[in-house]
């Protein structure tokens, strides 16, 4: 009950600051003079809060769980002599959960705090007019749909988390943009978002494709091809992953269509995955729909075994950075004809 309460509480707190806030701010980091100061120019600073209810059903039994997070975002491009050198991210966040079951695989237990490491890197650019740049920190690995689409800290997902197990991680590689093809391949530790050797894990990721510029939220038509190759720990044990995918976006007027396709191997035994999406956009971008379908197919020991999830869900973003996102999942087939999971996310978010 008093968790319910917080998770109230801080709702009524984003609207209050939702409805405070000047609606026609540019540029997050204008409302706060001191990291102005600090940043200097070509910089970018905001605070993020978001709130999520979690109501997930399986098997006739209901647990509804909550994530609180607050965080810093900086975006710095250094500059000298009107010549970028480079960018510099940090995404620091502090979050905490409450009866959330299931739950990210880096909280210990269904209550708990972490600080999560998202996106810290640099991108080195001086070496060339962008056509070769050096990235080191914690990044996002470049592979499929989620590499060009921002969707942090939001419920509409374009991955399929199981795919590669890990979404960022600690490394360094190259990028760059040469004939409007953006390429990006990193190799990184192998452990996701917490630094850790044991078992020597690794992974090499790469992706080439249209370059989409900046990532957004909202689809723009291009492709991309990616590859992964790594060794990781695994319930104690080293498990071998390979993989290669395809993805596209399409958009036509209000609408916009995503799918990617991958395929590979955990150890000898072969993982194929689709995703697609649909969606629509109203025209001042204050409304996002969308459905989404993901289909994993895995070769076991007795042969092979498939999963299909709907996901239905819209998002209500307003001018000065108070969003609401509610969505509905469903497991259309189970793996072993376990009981199907139906789940419901609620999340308030003010980023100012």
């Amino acid at each position: 009950m008093k968790v319910c309460g917080l998770f109230f509480l801080s709702v009524l707190l984003f609207f209050f600051c939702g409805v405070v806030v000047a609606e026609d701010v540019a540029d997050d980091y204008r409302l706060w003079p001191m990291a102005s100061a600090l940043l200097g120019d070509n910089s970018r600073f905001a605070i993020d809060f978001s709130s999520r209810l979690v109501s997930t059903t399986q098997g006739g039994h209901r647990n509804t769980g909550f994530m609180q997070q607050a965080g810093v975002d900086i975006h710095k491009v250094f500059s000298s002599h009107n010549k970028d050198l480079a960018t510099g991210v940090v995404q620091l966040y502090a979050a905490r959960i409450d009866n959330l079951n299931p739950h990210p695989s880096f909280f210990e237990s269904d209550h708990d705090w972490e600080l999560i490491k998202k996106i810290n890197t640099i991108n080195i650019t001086a070496l060339s007019r962008g056509s070769f740049n050096i990235l080191l920190g914690h990044l996002e690995l470049p592979y499929g749909l989620e590499y060009s689409i921002d969707t942090n800290t939001t419920l509409r997902q374009t991955a399929i988390i199981q795919n590669l197990g890990i979404k960022t991680d600690w490394g360094g590689g190259i990028n760059g943009n040469i004939n409007n093809i953006q390429y990006d391949f990193v190799l990184t530790r192998g452990s996701g978002v917490e630094y850790n050797d044991d078992g020597s894990p690794y992974a090499i990721t790469g992706r080439f494709g249209s370059a989409f510029g900046n990532q957004s939220y909202f689809p723009s038509s291009g492709w991309g091809v990616s590859v992964f190759h790594g060794e990781f720990m695994q319930g104690g044990a080293k498990v071998k992953r390979t993989r290669a995918g395809i993805d596209h976006q399409w958009t036509y007027g209000a609408f916009g269509q995503l799918t990617e396709v991958s395929w590979g191997q955990d150890d000898s035994l072969d993982r194929g995955y689709l995703f697609t999406e649909l969606n629509w956009t109203s025209v001042n971008e204050k409304v996002f729909a969308y459905t989404q379908l993901k289909s994993e197919l895995k070769d076991t020991a007795s042969g092979w075994d498939d999963k299909l999830t709907g996901n239905v869900g819209i998002s209500l973003m307003h001018a000065n950075g108070f969003n609401i996102d509610l969505q509905y999942s469903k497991d259309l087939r189970t793996f072993e004809n376990k009981d199907d999971v139906g789940q419901i996310q609620l999340q308030f978010r003010f980023r100012f």
